[in-house]
């Protein structure tokens, strides 16, 4: 493999936010070591040229013993759940009469017009945000959570924050609950379909292995900077906590925005797309298991 060319530390802003997004046990933050964390995370920036050279993958901090086919892991582009989960979460938020197709098909729908659009599928074992899209739709449309989801989105988008777009995301994650279709849905059935479209030699190649390890992540790093993609396990190994950092992949994430949104609605599909992102990354880190967790954004 060829070594990464990162960017130069110098080229790379940094922003920590005092307020943790998480802290279900009111613990003292140092936001010193957050700091060092994020400059962590800034030292495994590389640039891409675009969005589609590269696998997509999830945002688990934990470190990878490589691929499935055993090569070395690289920098990937990160969503919760991957490119294929997060194209059916939007897919299903955008377009609640979408709960009538059965998951296995959502997915295959999703698979391939990833690969027809040049995008490279990707995930890793064991993918709690793939398992689980039935608990994070149930938070998003619980009522007694719309507060918080709402000031997370109001926090990262600003003046282009509306509320009736929040609003129709939550009714939708509602009619996706009520639907129960990703109920039982398992990373097996995903790697089943990769497998029937590329092979098992190309589709283990885009399947990272996770270490043995349990979530022990404090920090969030949304990646704002465009054309970029991050090297998960080379921040797993040089984390000053000793663990990893959830990265998310916001550039990465609006190029799959643009890719769903379609037709004389595309405009407002994807003002509509960015409010589901921000209720899914808020949600979904309300659902894992670390109690703390304190976000910075680098550009």
């Amino acid at each position: 493999m060829v070594p990464e060319l990162y960017i130069p530390q110098n080229e790379v802003s940094i922003y920590v936010n005092s307020n943790p997004v998480k802290n279900e046990n009111r613990s003292e933050v140092d936001l010193s070591l957050v700091e060092k964390q994020a400059y962590v995370v800034a030292s495994k920036l590389i640039s891409v040229e675009d969005y589609f050279a590269r696998y997509g993958t999830c945002p688990d901090g934990r470190g990878r013993e490589g691929t499935l086919e055993g090569q070395p892991t690289d920098a990937r582009f990160q969503m919760f759940g991957g490119p294929v989960v997060y194209v059916v979460n939007l897919r299903s938020l955008l377009s609640p009469e979408i709960t009538e197709v059965n998951a296995k098909d959502s997915f295959e729908s999703a698979v391939d017009d990833l690969i027809a659009a040049g995008f490279k599928p990707g995930m890793h074992t064991e993918c709690a945000a793939l398992n689980n899209i039935q608990p994070v739709m149930q938070i998003i449309s619980n009522e007694k959570n719309k507060d918080m989801l709402y000031d997370y989105a109001k926090q990262s988008l600003g003046d282009r924050f509306k509320e009736e777009y929040a609003d129709i995301i939550i009714n939708s994650a509602g009619l996706i609950v009520d639907s129960a279709k990703f109920n039982g849905f398992s990373d097996n059935v995903l790697h089943d379909i990769l497998t029937s479209r590329f092979g098992e030699v190309e589709t283990n190649k885009s399947i990272e292995k996770l270490l043995p390890v349990e979530h022990k992540e404090l920090t969030v790093g949304r990646v704002k900077r465009p054309n970029t993609a991050v090297d998960t396990t080379a921040i797993f190994d040089l984390s000053v906590y000793g663990e990893g950092t959830y990265i998310i992949n916001d550039p990465y994430a609006k190029a799959l925005e643009s890719f769903v949104a379609s037709g004389p609605d595309a405009t407002t599909q994807s003002q509509m797309a960015e409010h589901a992102r921000e209720l899914i990354i808020r949600a979904t880190l309300q659902a894992v298991p670390n109690p703390v967790l304190t976000q910075f954004d680098i550009r």
